[in-house]
């Protein structure tokens, strides 16, 4: 059995899956979270929508979210059966196409992932295995048998042979240089029609409508989303205001598939809730050892003289015992719990190489589900960048049981 203790730091989705993957790997987890409850941030929305991301295009990041798409329906069915309540009834959810060009793109979709979607011209694309998951009975049931602190100070925990870093943009809170970006969403909650009862999520471009659910505060509604903008600075706390052109441009999006729904709503109450997400500019999250930028450039710089397949870093700049898991952005029910067994591999060193191109999984470079990098810009963009900070982090020990 390993003894290891791992702290994890932040309780939304990313937190609780990667503690839900180490407590099955045998580590001693405990989970900290500076809030009063978990998945009460970005991960809080009342009900979270679980749809795949599907492209046509075929490289390392669609197949990532493929795989994690498979891997996350599996889990949460897993536990829904153990545990109960933690898929909303109604399963399924369909994309409506807005315009005639997207029915060619949707055909070829369902015939390029025939056991997740199925395309209807009348109708649109529908997932069967989608739905709307109640966010907070998801951590719950993901940190059931894990020790978890809420209320938690923001310092890095003490004594622990490893930190896995995975609240959002405040993961490099400690350190000088954020490679994420915030990344405002809003949510509205509108008044349930119970004469149009909604079976099952729509989704369009630009948004999604959920079937009718109990909402705290609130009441029986459905909740319409979710808008994105750019936010330049998550210190400049005027990114909690709801906006009323936010739920008006929600609603825009909504009346190009759904006109009669729109319209029930336009008097509708300014309610909901606002997050942040945390970004990527290569829209990927960050999973993998945090490590050192000056120790980074300094091994780089001595193999500018190498072969290109011979330059990866590699661990000689990793700061051991530290790990990131960030950066999902809108994707974090899909992609964190996949995600989160990957960086339970690497922890272990038991792997974590079968999600690289099949052509590259000979190159040690590979241990990183990412793409392997190449340059140092490619660098920066490919793993957790992270600006030591004397004293901020002195870990005991290596953590590789």
């Amino acid at each position: 059995m390993i003894s290891k203790k791992i702290a994890v730091v932040g309780g939304g989705i990313a937190g609780c899956s990667a503690a839900y993957a180490l407590k099955q790997k045998g580590f001693e987890v405990t989970l900290f979270e500076k809030g009063d409850r978990l998945a009460g941030e970005t991960s809080g929305n009342p009900l979270a929508v679980m749809e795949p991301r599907l492209v046509r295009r075929q490289d390392p990041g669609s197949e990532f979210f493929v795989k994690a798409w498979r891997y996350s329906i599996a889990l949460y069915d897993h536990l829904h059966a153990a545990m109960g309540n933690i898929w909303h009834r109604n399963r399924g959810s369909l994309f409506m196409p807005g315009e005639a060009e997207e029915k060619a793109r949707m055909q070829e979709l369902a015939d390029t992932f025939p056991d997740i979607a199925s395309f209807d011209p009348d109708q649109g694309l529908a997932y069967p295995n989608a739905g709307c998951l109640f966010t907070q009975n998801l951590c719950q049931a993901l940190t059931e048998n894990v020790s978890v602190e809420l209320g938690a100070p923001t310092t890095l925990p003490k004594g622990y042979d490893a930190i896995v870093l995975a609240n959002g943009l405040s993961a490099f809170d400690a350190f000088g240089k954020n490679p994420m970006r915030p990344n405002r969403g809003q949510i509205n909650y509108l008044p349930a029609l119970e004469n149009t009862p909604l079976k099952q999520v729509i989704s369009f471009d630009g948004g999604y409508l959920t079937p009718a659910t109990e909402i705290e505060e609130f009441g029986r509604g459905h909740i319409l989303g979710a808008s994105f903008e750019n936010w330049d600075d998550a210190r400049n706390e005027s990114w909690q205001t709801l906006s009323a052109e936010d739920l008006d441009q929600n609603l825009d999006a909504l009346s190009k598939v759904r006109p009669d729904l729109a319209r029930a709503w336009q008097e509708a109450p300014l309610q909901g809730r606002v997050g942040l997400r945390a970004t990527t500019l290569d829209h990927m999250p960050l999973v993998g050892p945090a490590f050192d930028a000056k120790k980074v450039k300094e091994v780089f710089k001595a193999r500018q003289k190498l072969h290109h397949s011979q330059r990866g870093v590699k661990d000689e700049a990793d700061i051991p015992g530290l790990y990131i898991l960030s950066g999902f952005a809108s994707r974090g029910f899909t992609a964190a719990p996949l995600a989160a067994e990957v960086l339970a591999a690497q922890i272990t060193g038991t792997g974590g190489r079968f999600l690289c191109p099949a052509r590259q999984r000979k190159k040690p470079a590979c241990r990183n589900w990412r793409i392997p990098f190449r340059t140092l810009p490619a660098l920066t963009r490919t793993r957790a960048w992270l600006i030591q900070m004397p004293g901020v982090y002195s870990p005991k020990t290596s953590v590789r049981p």
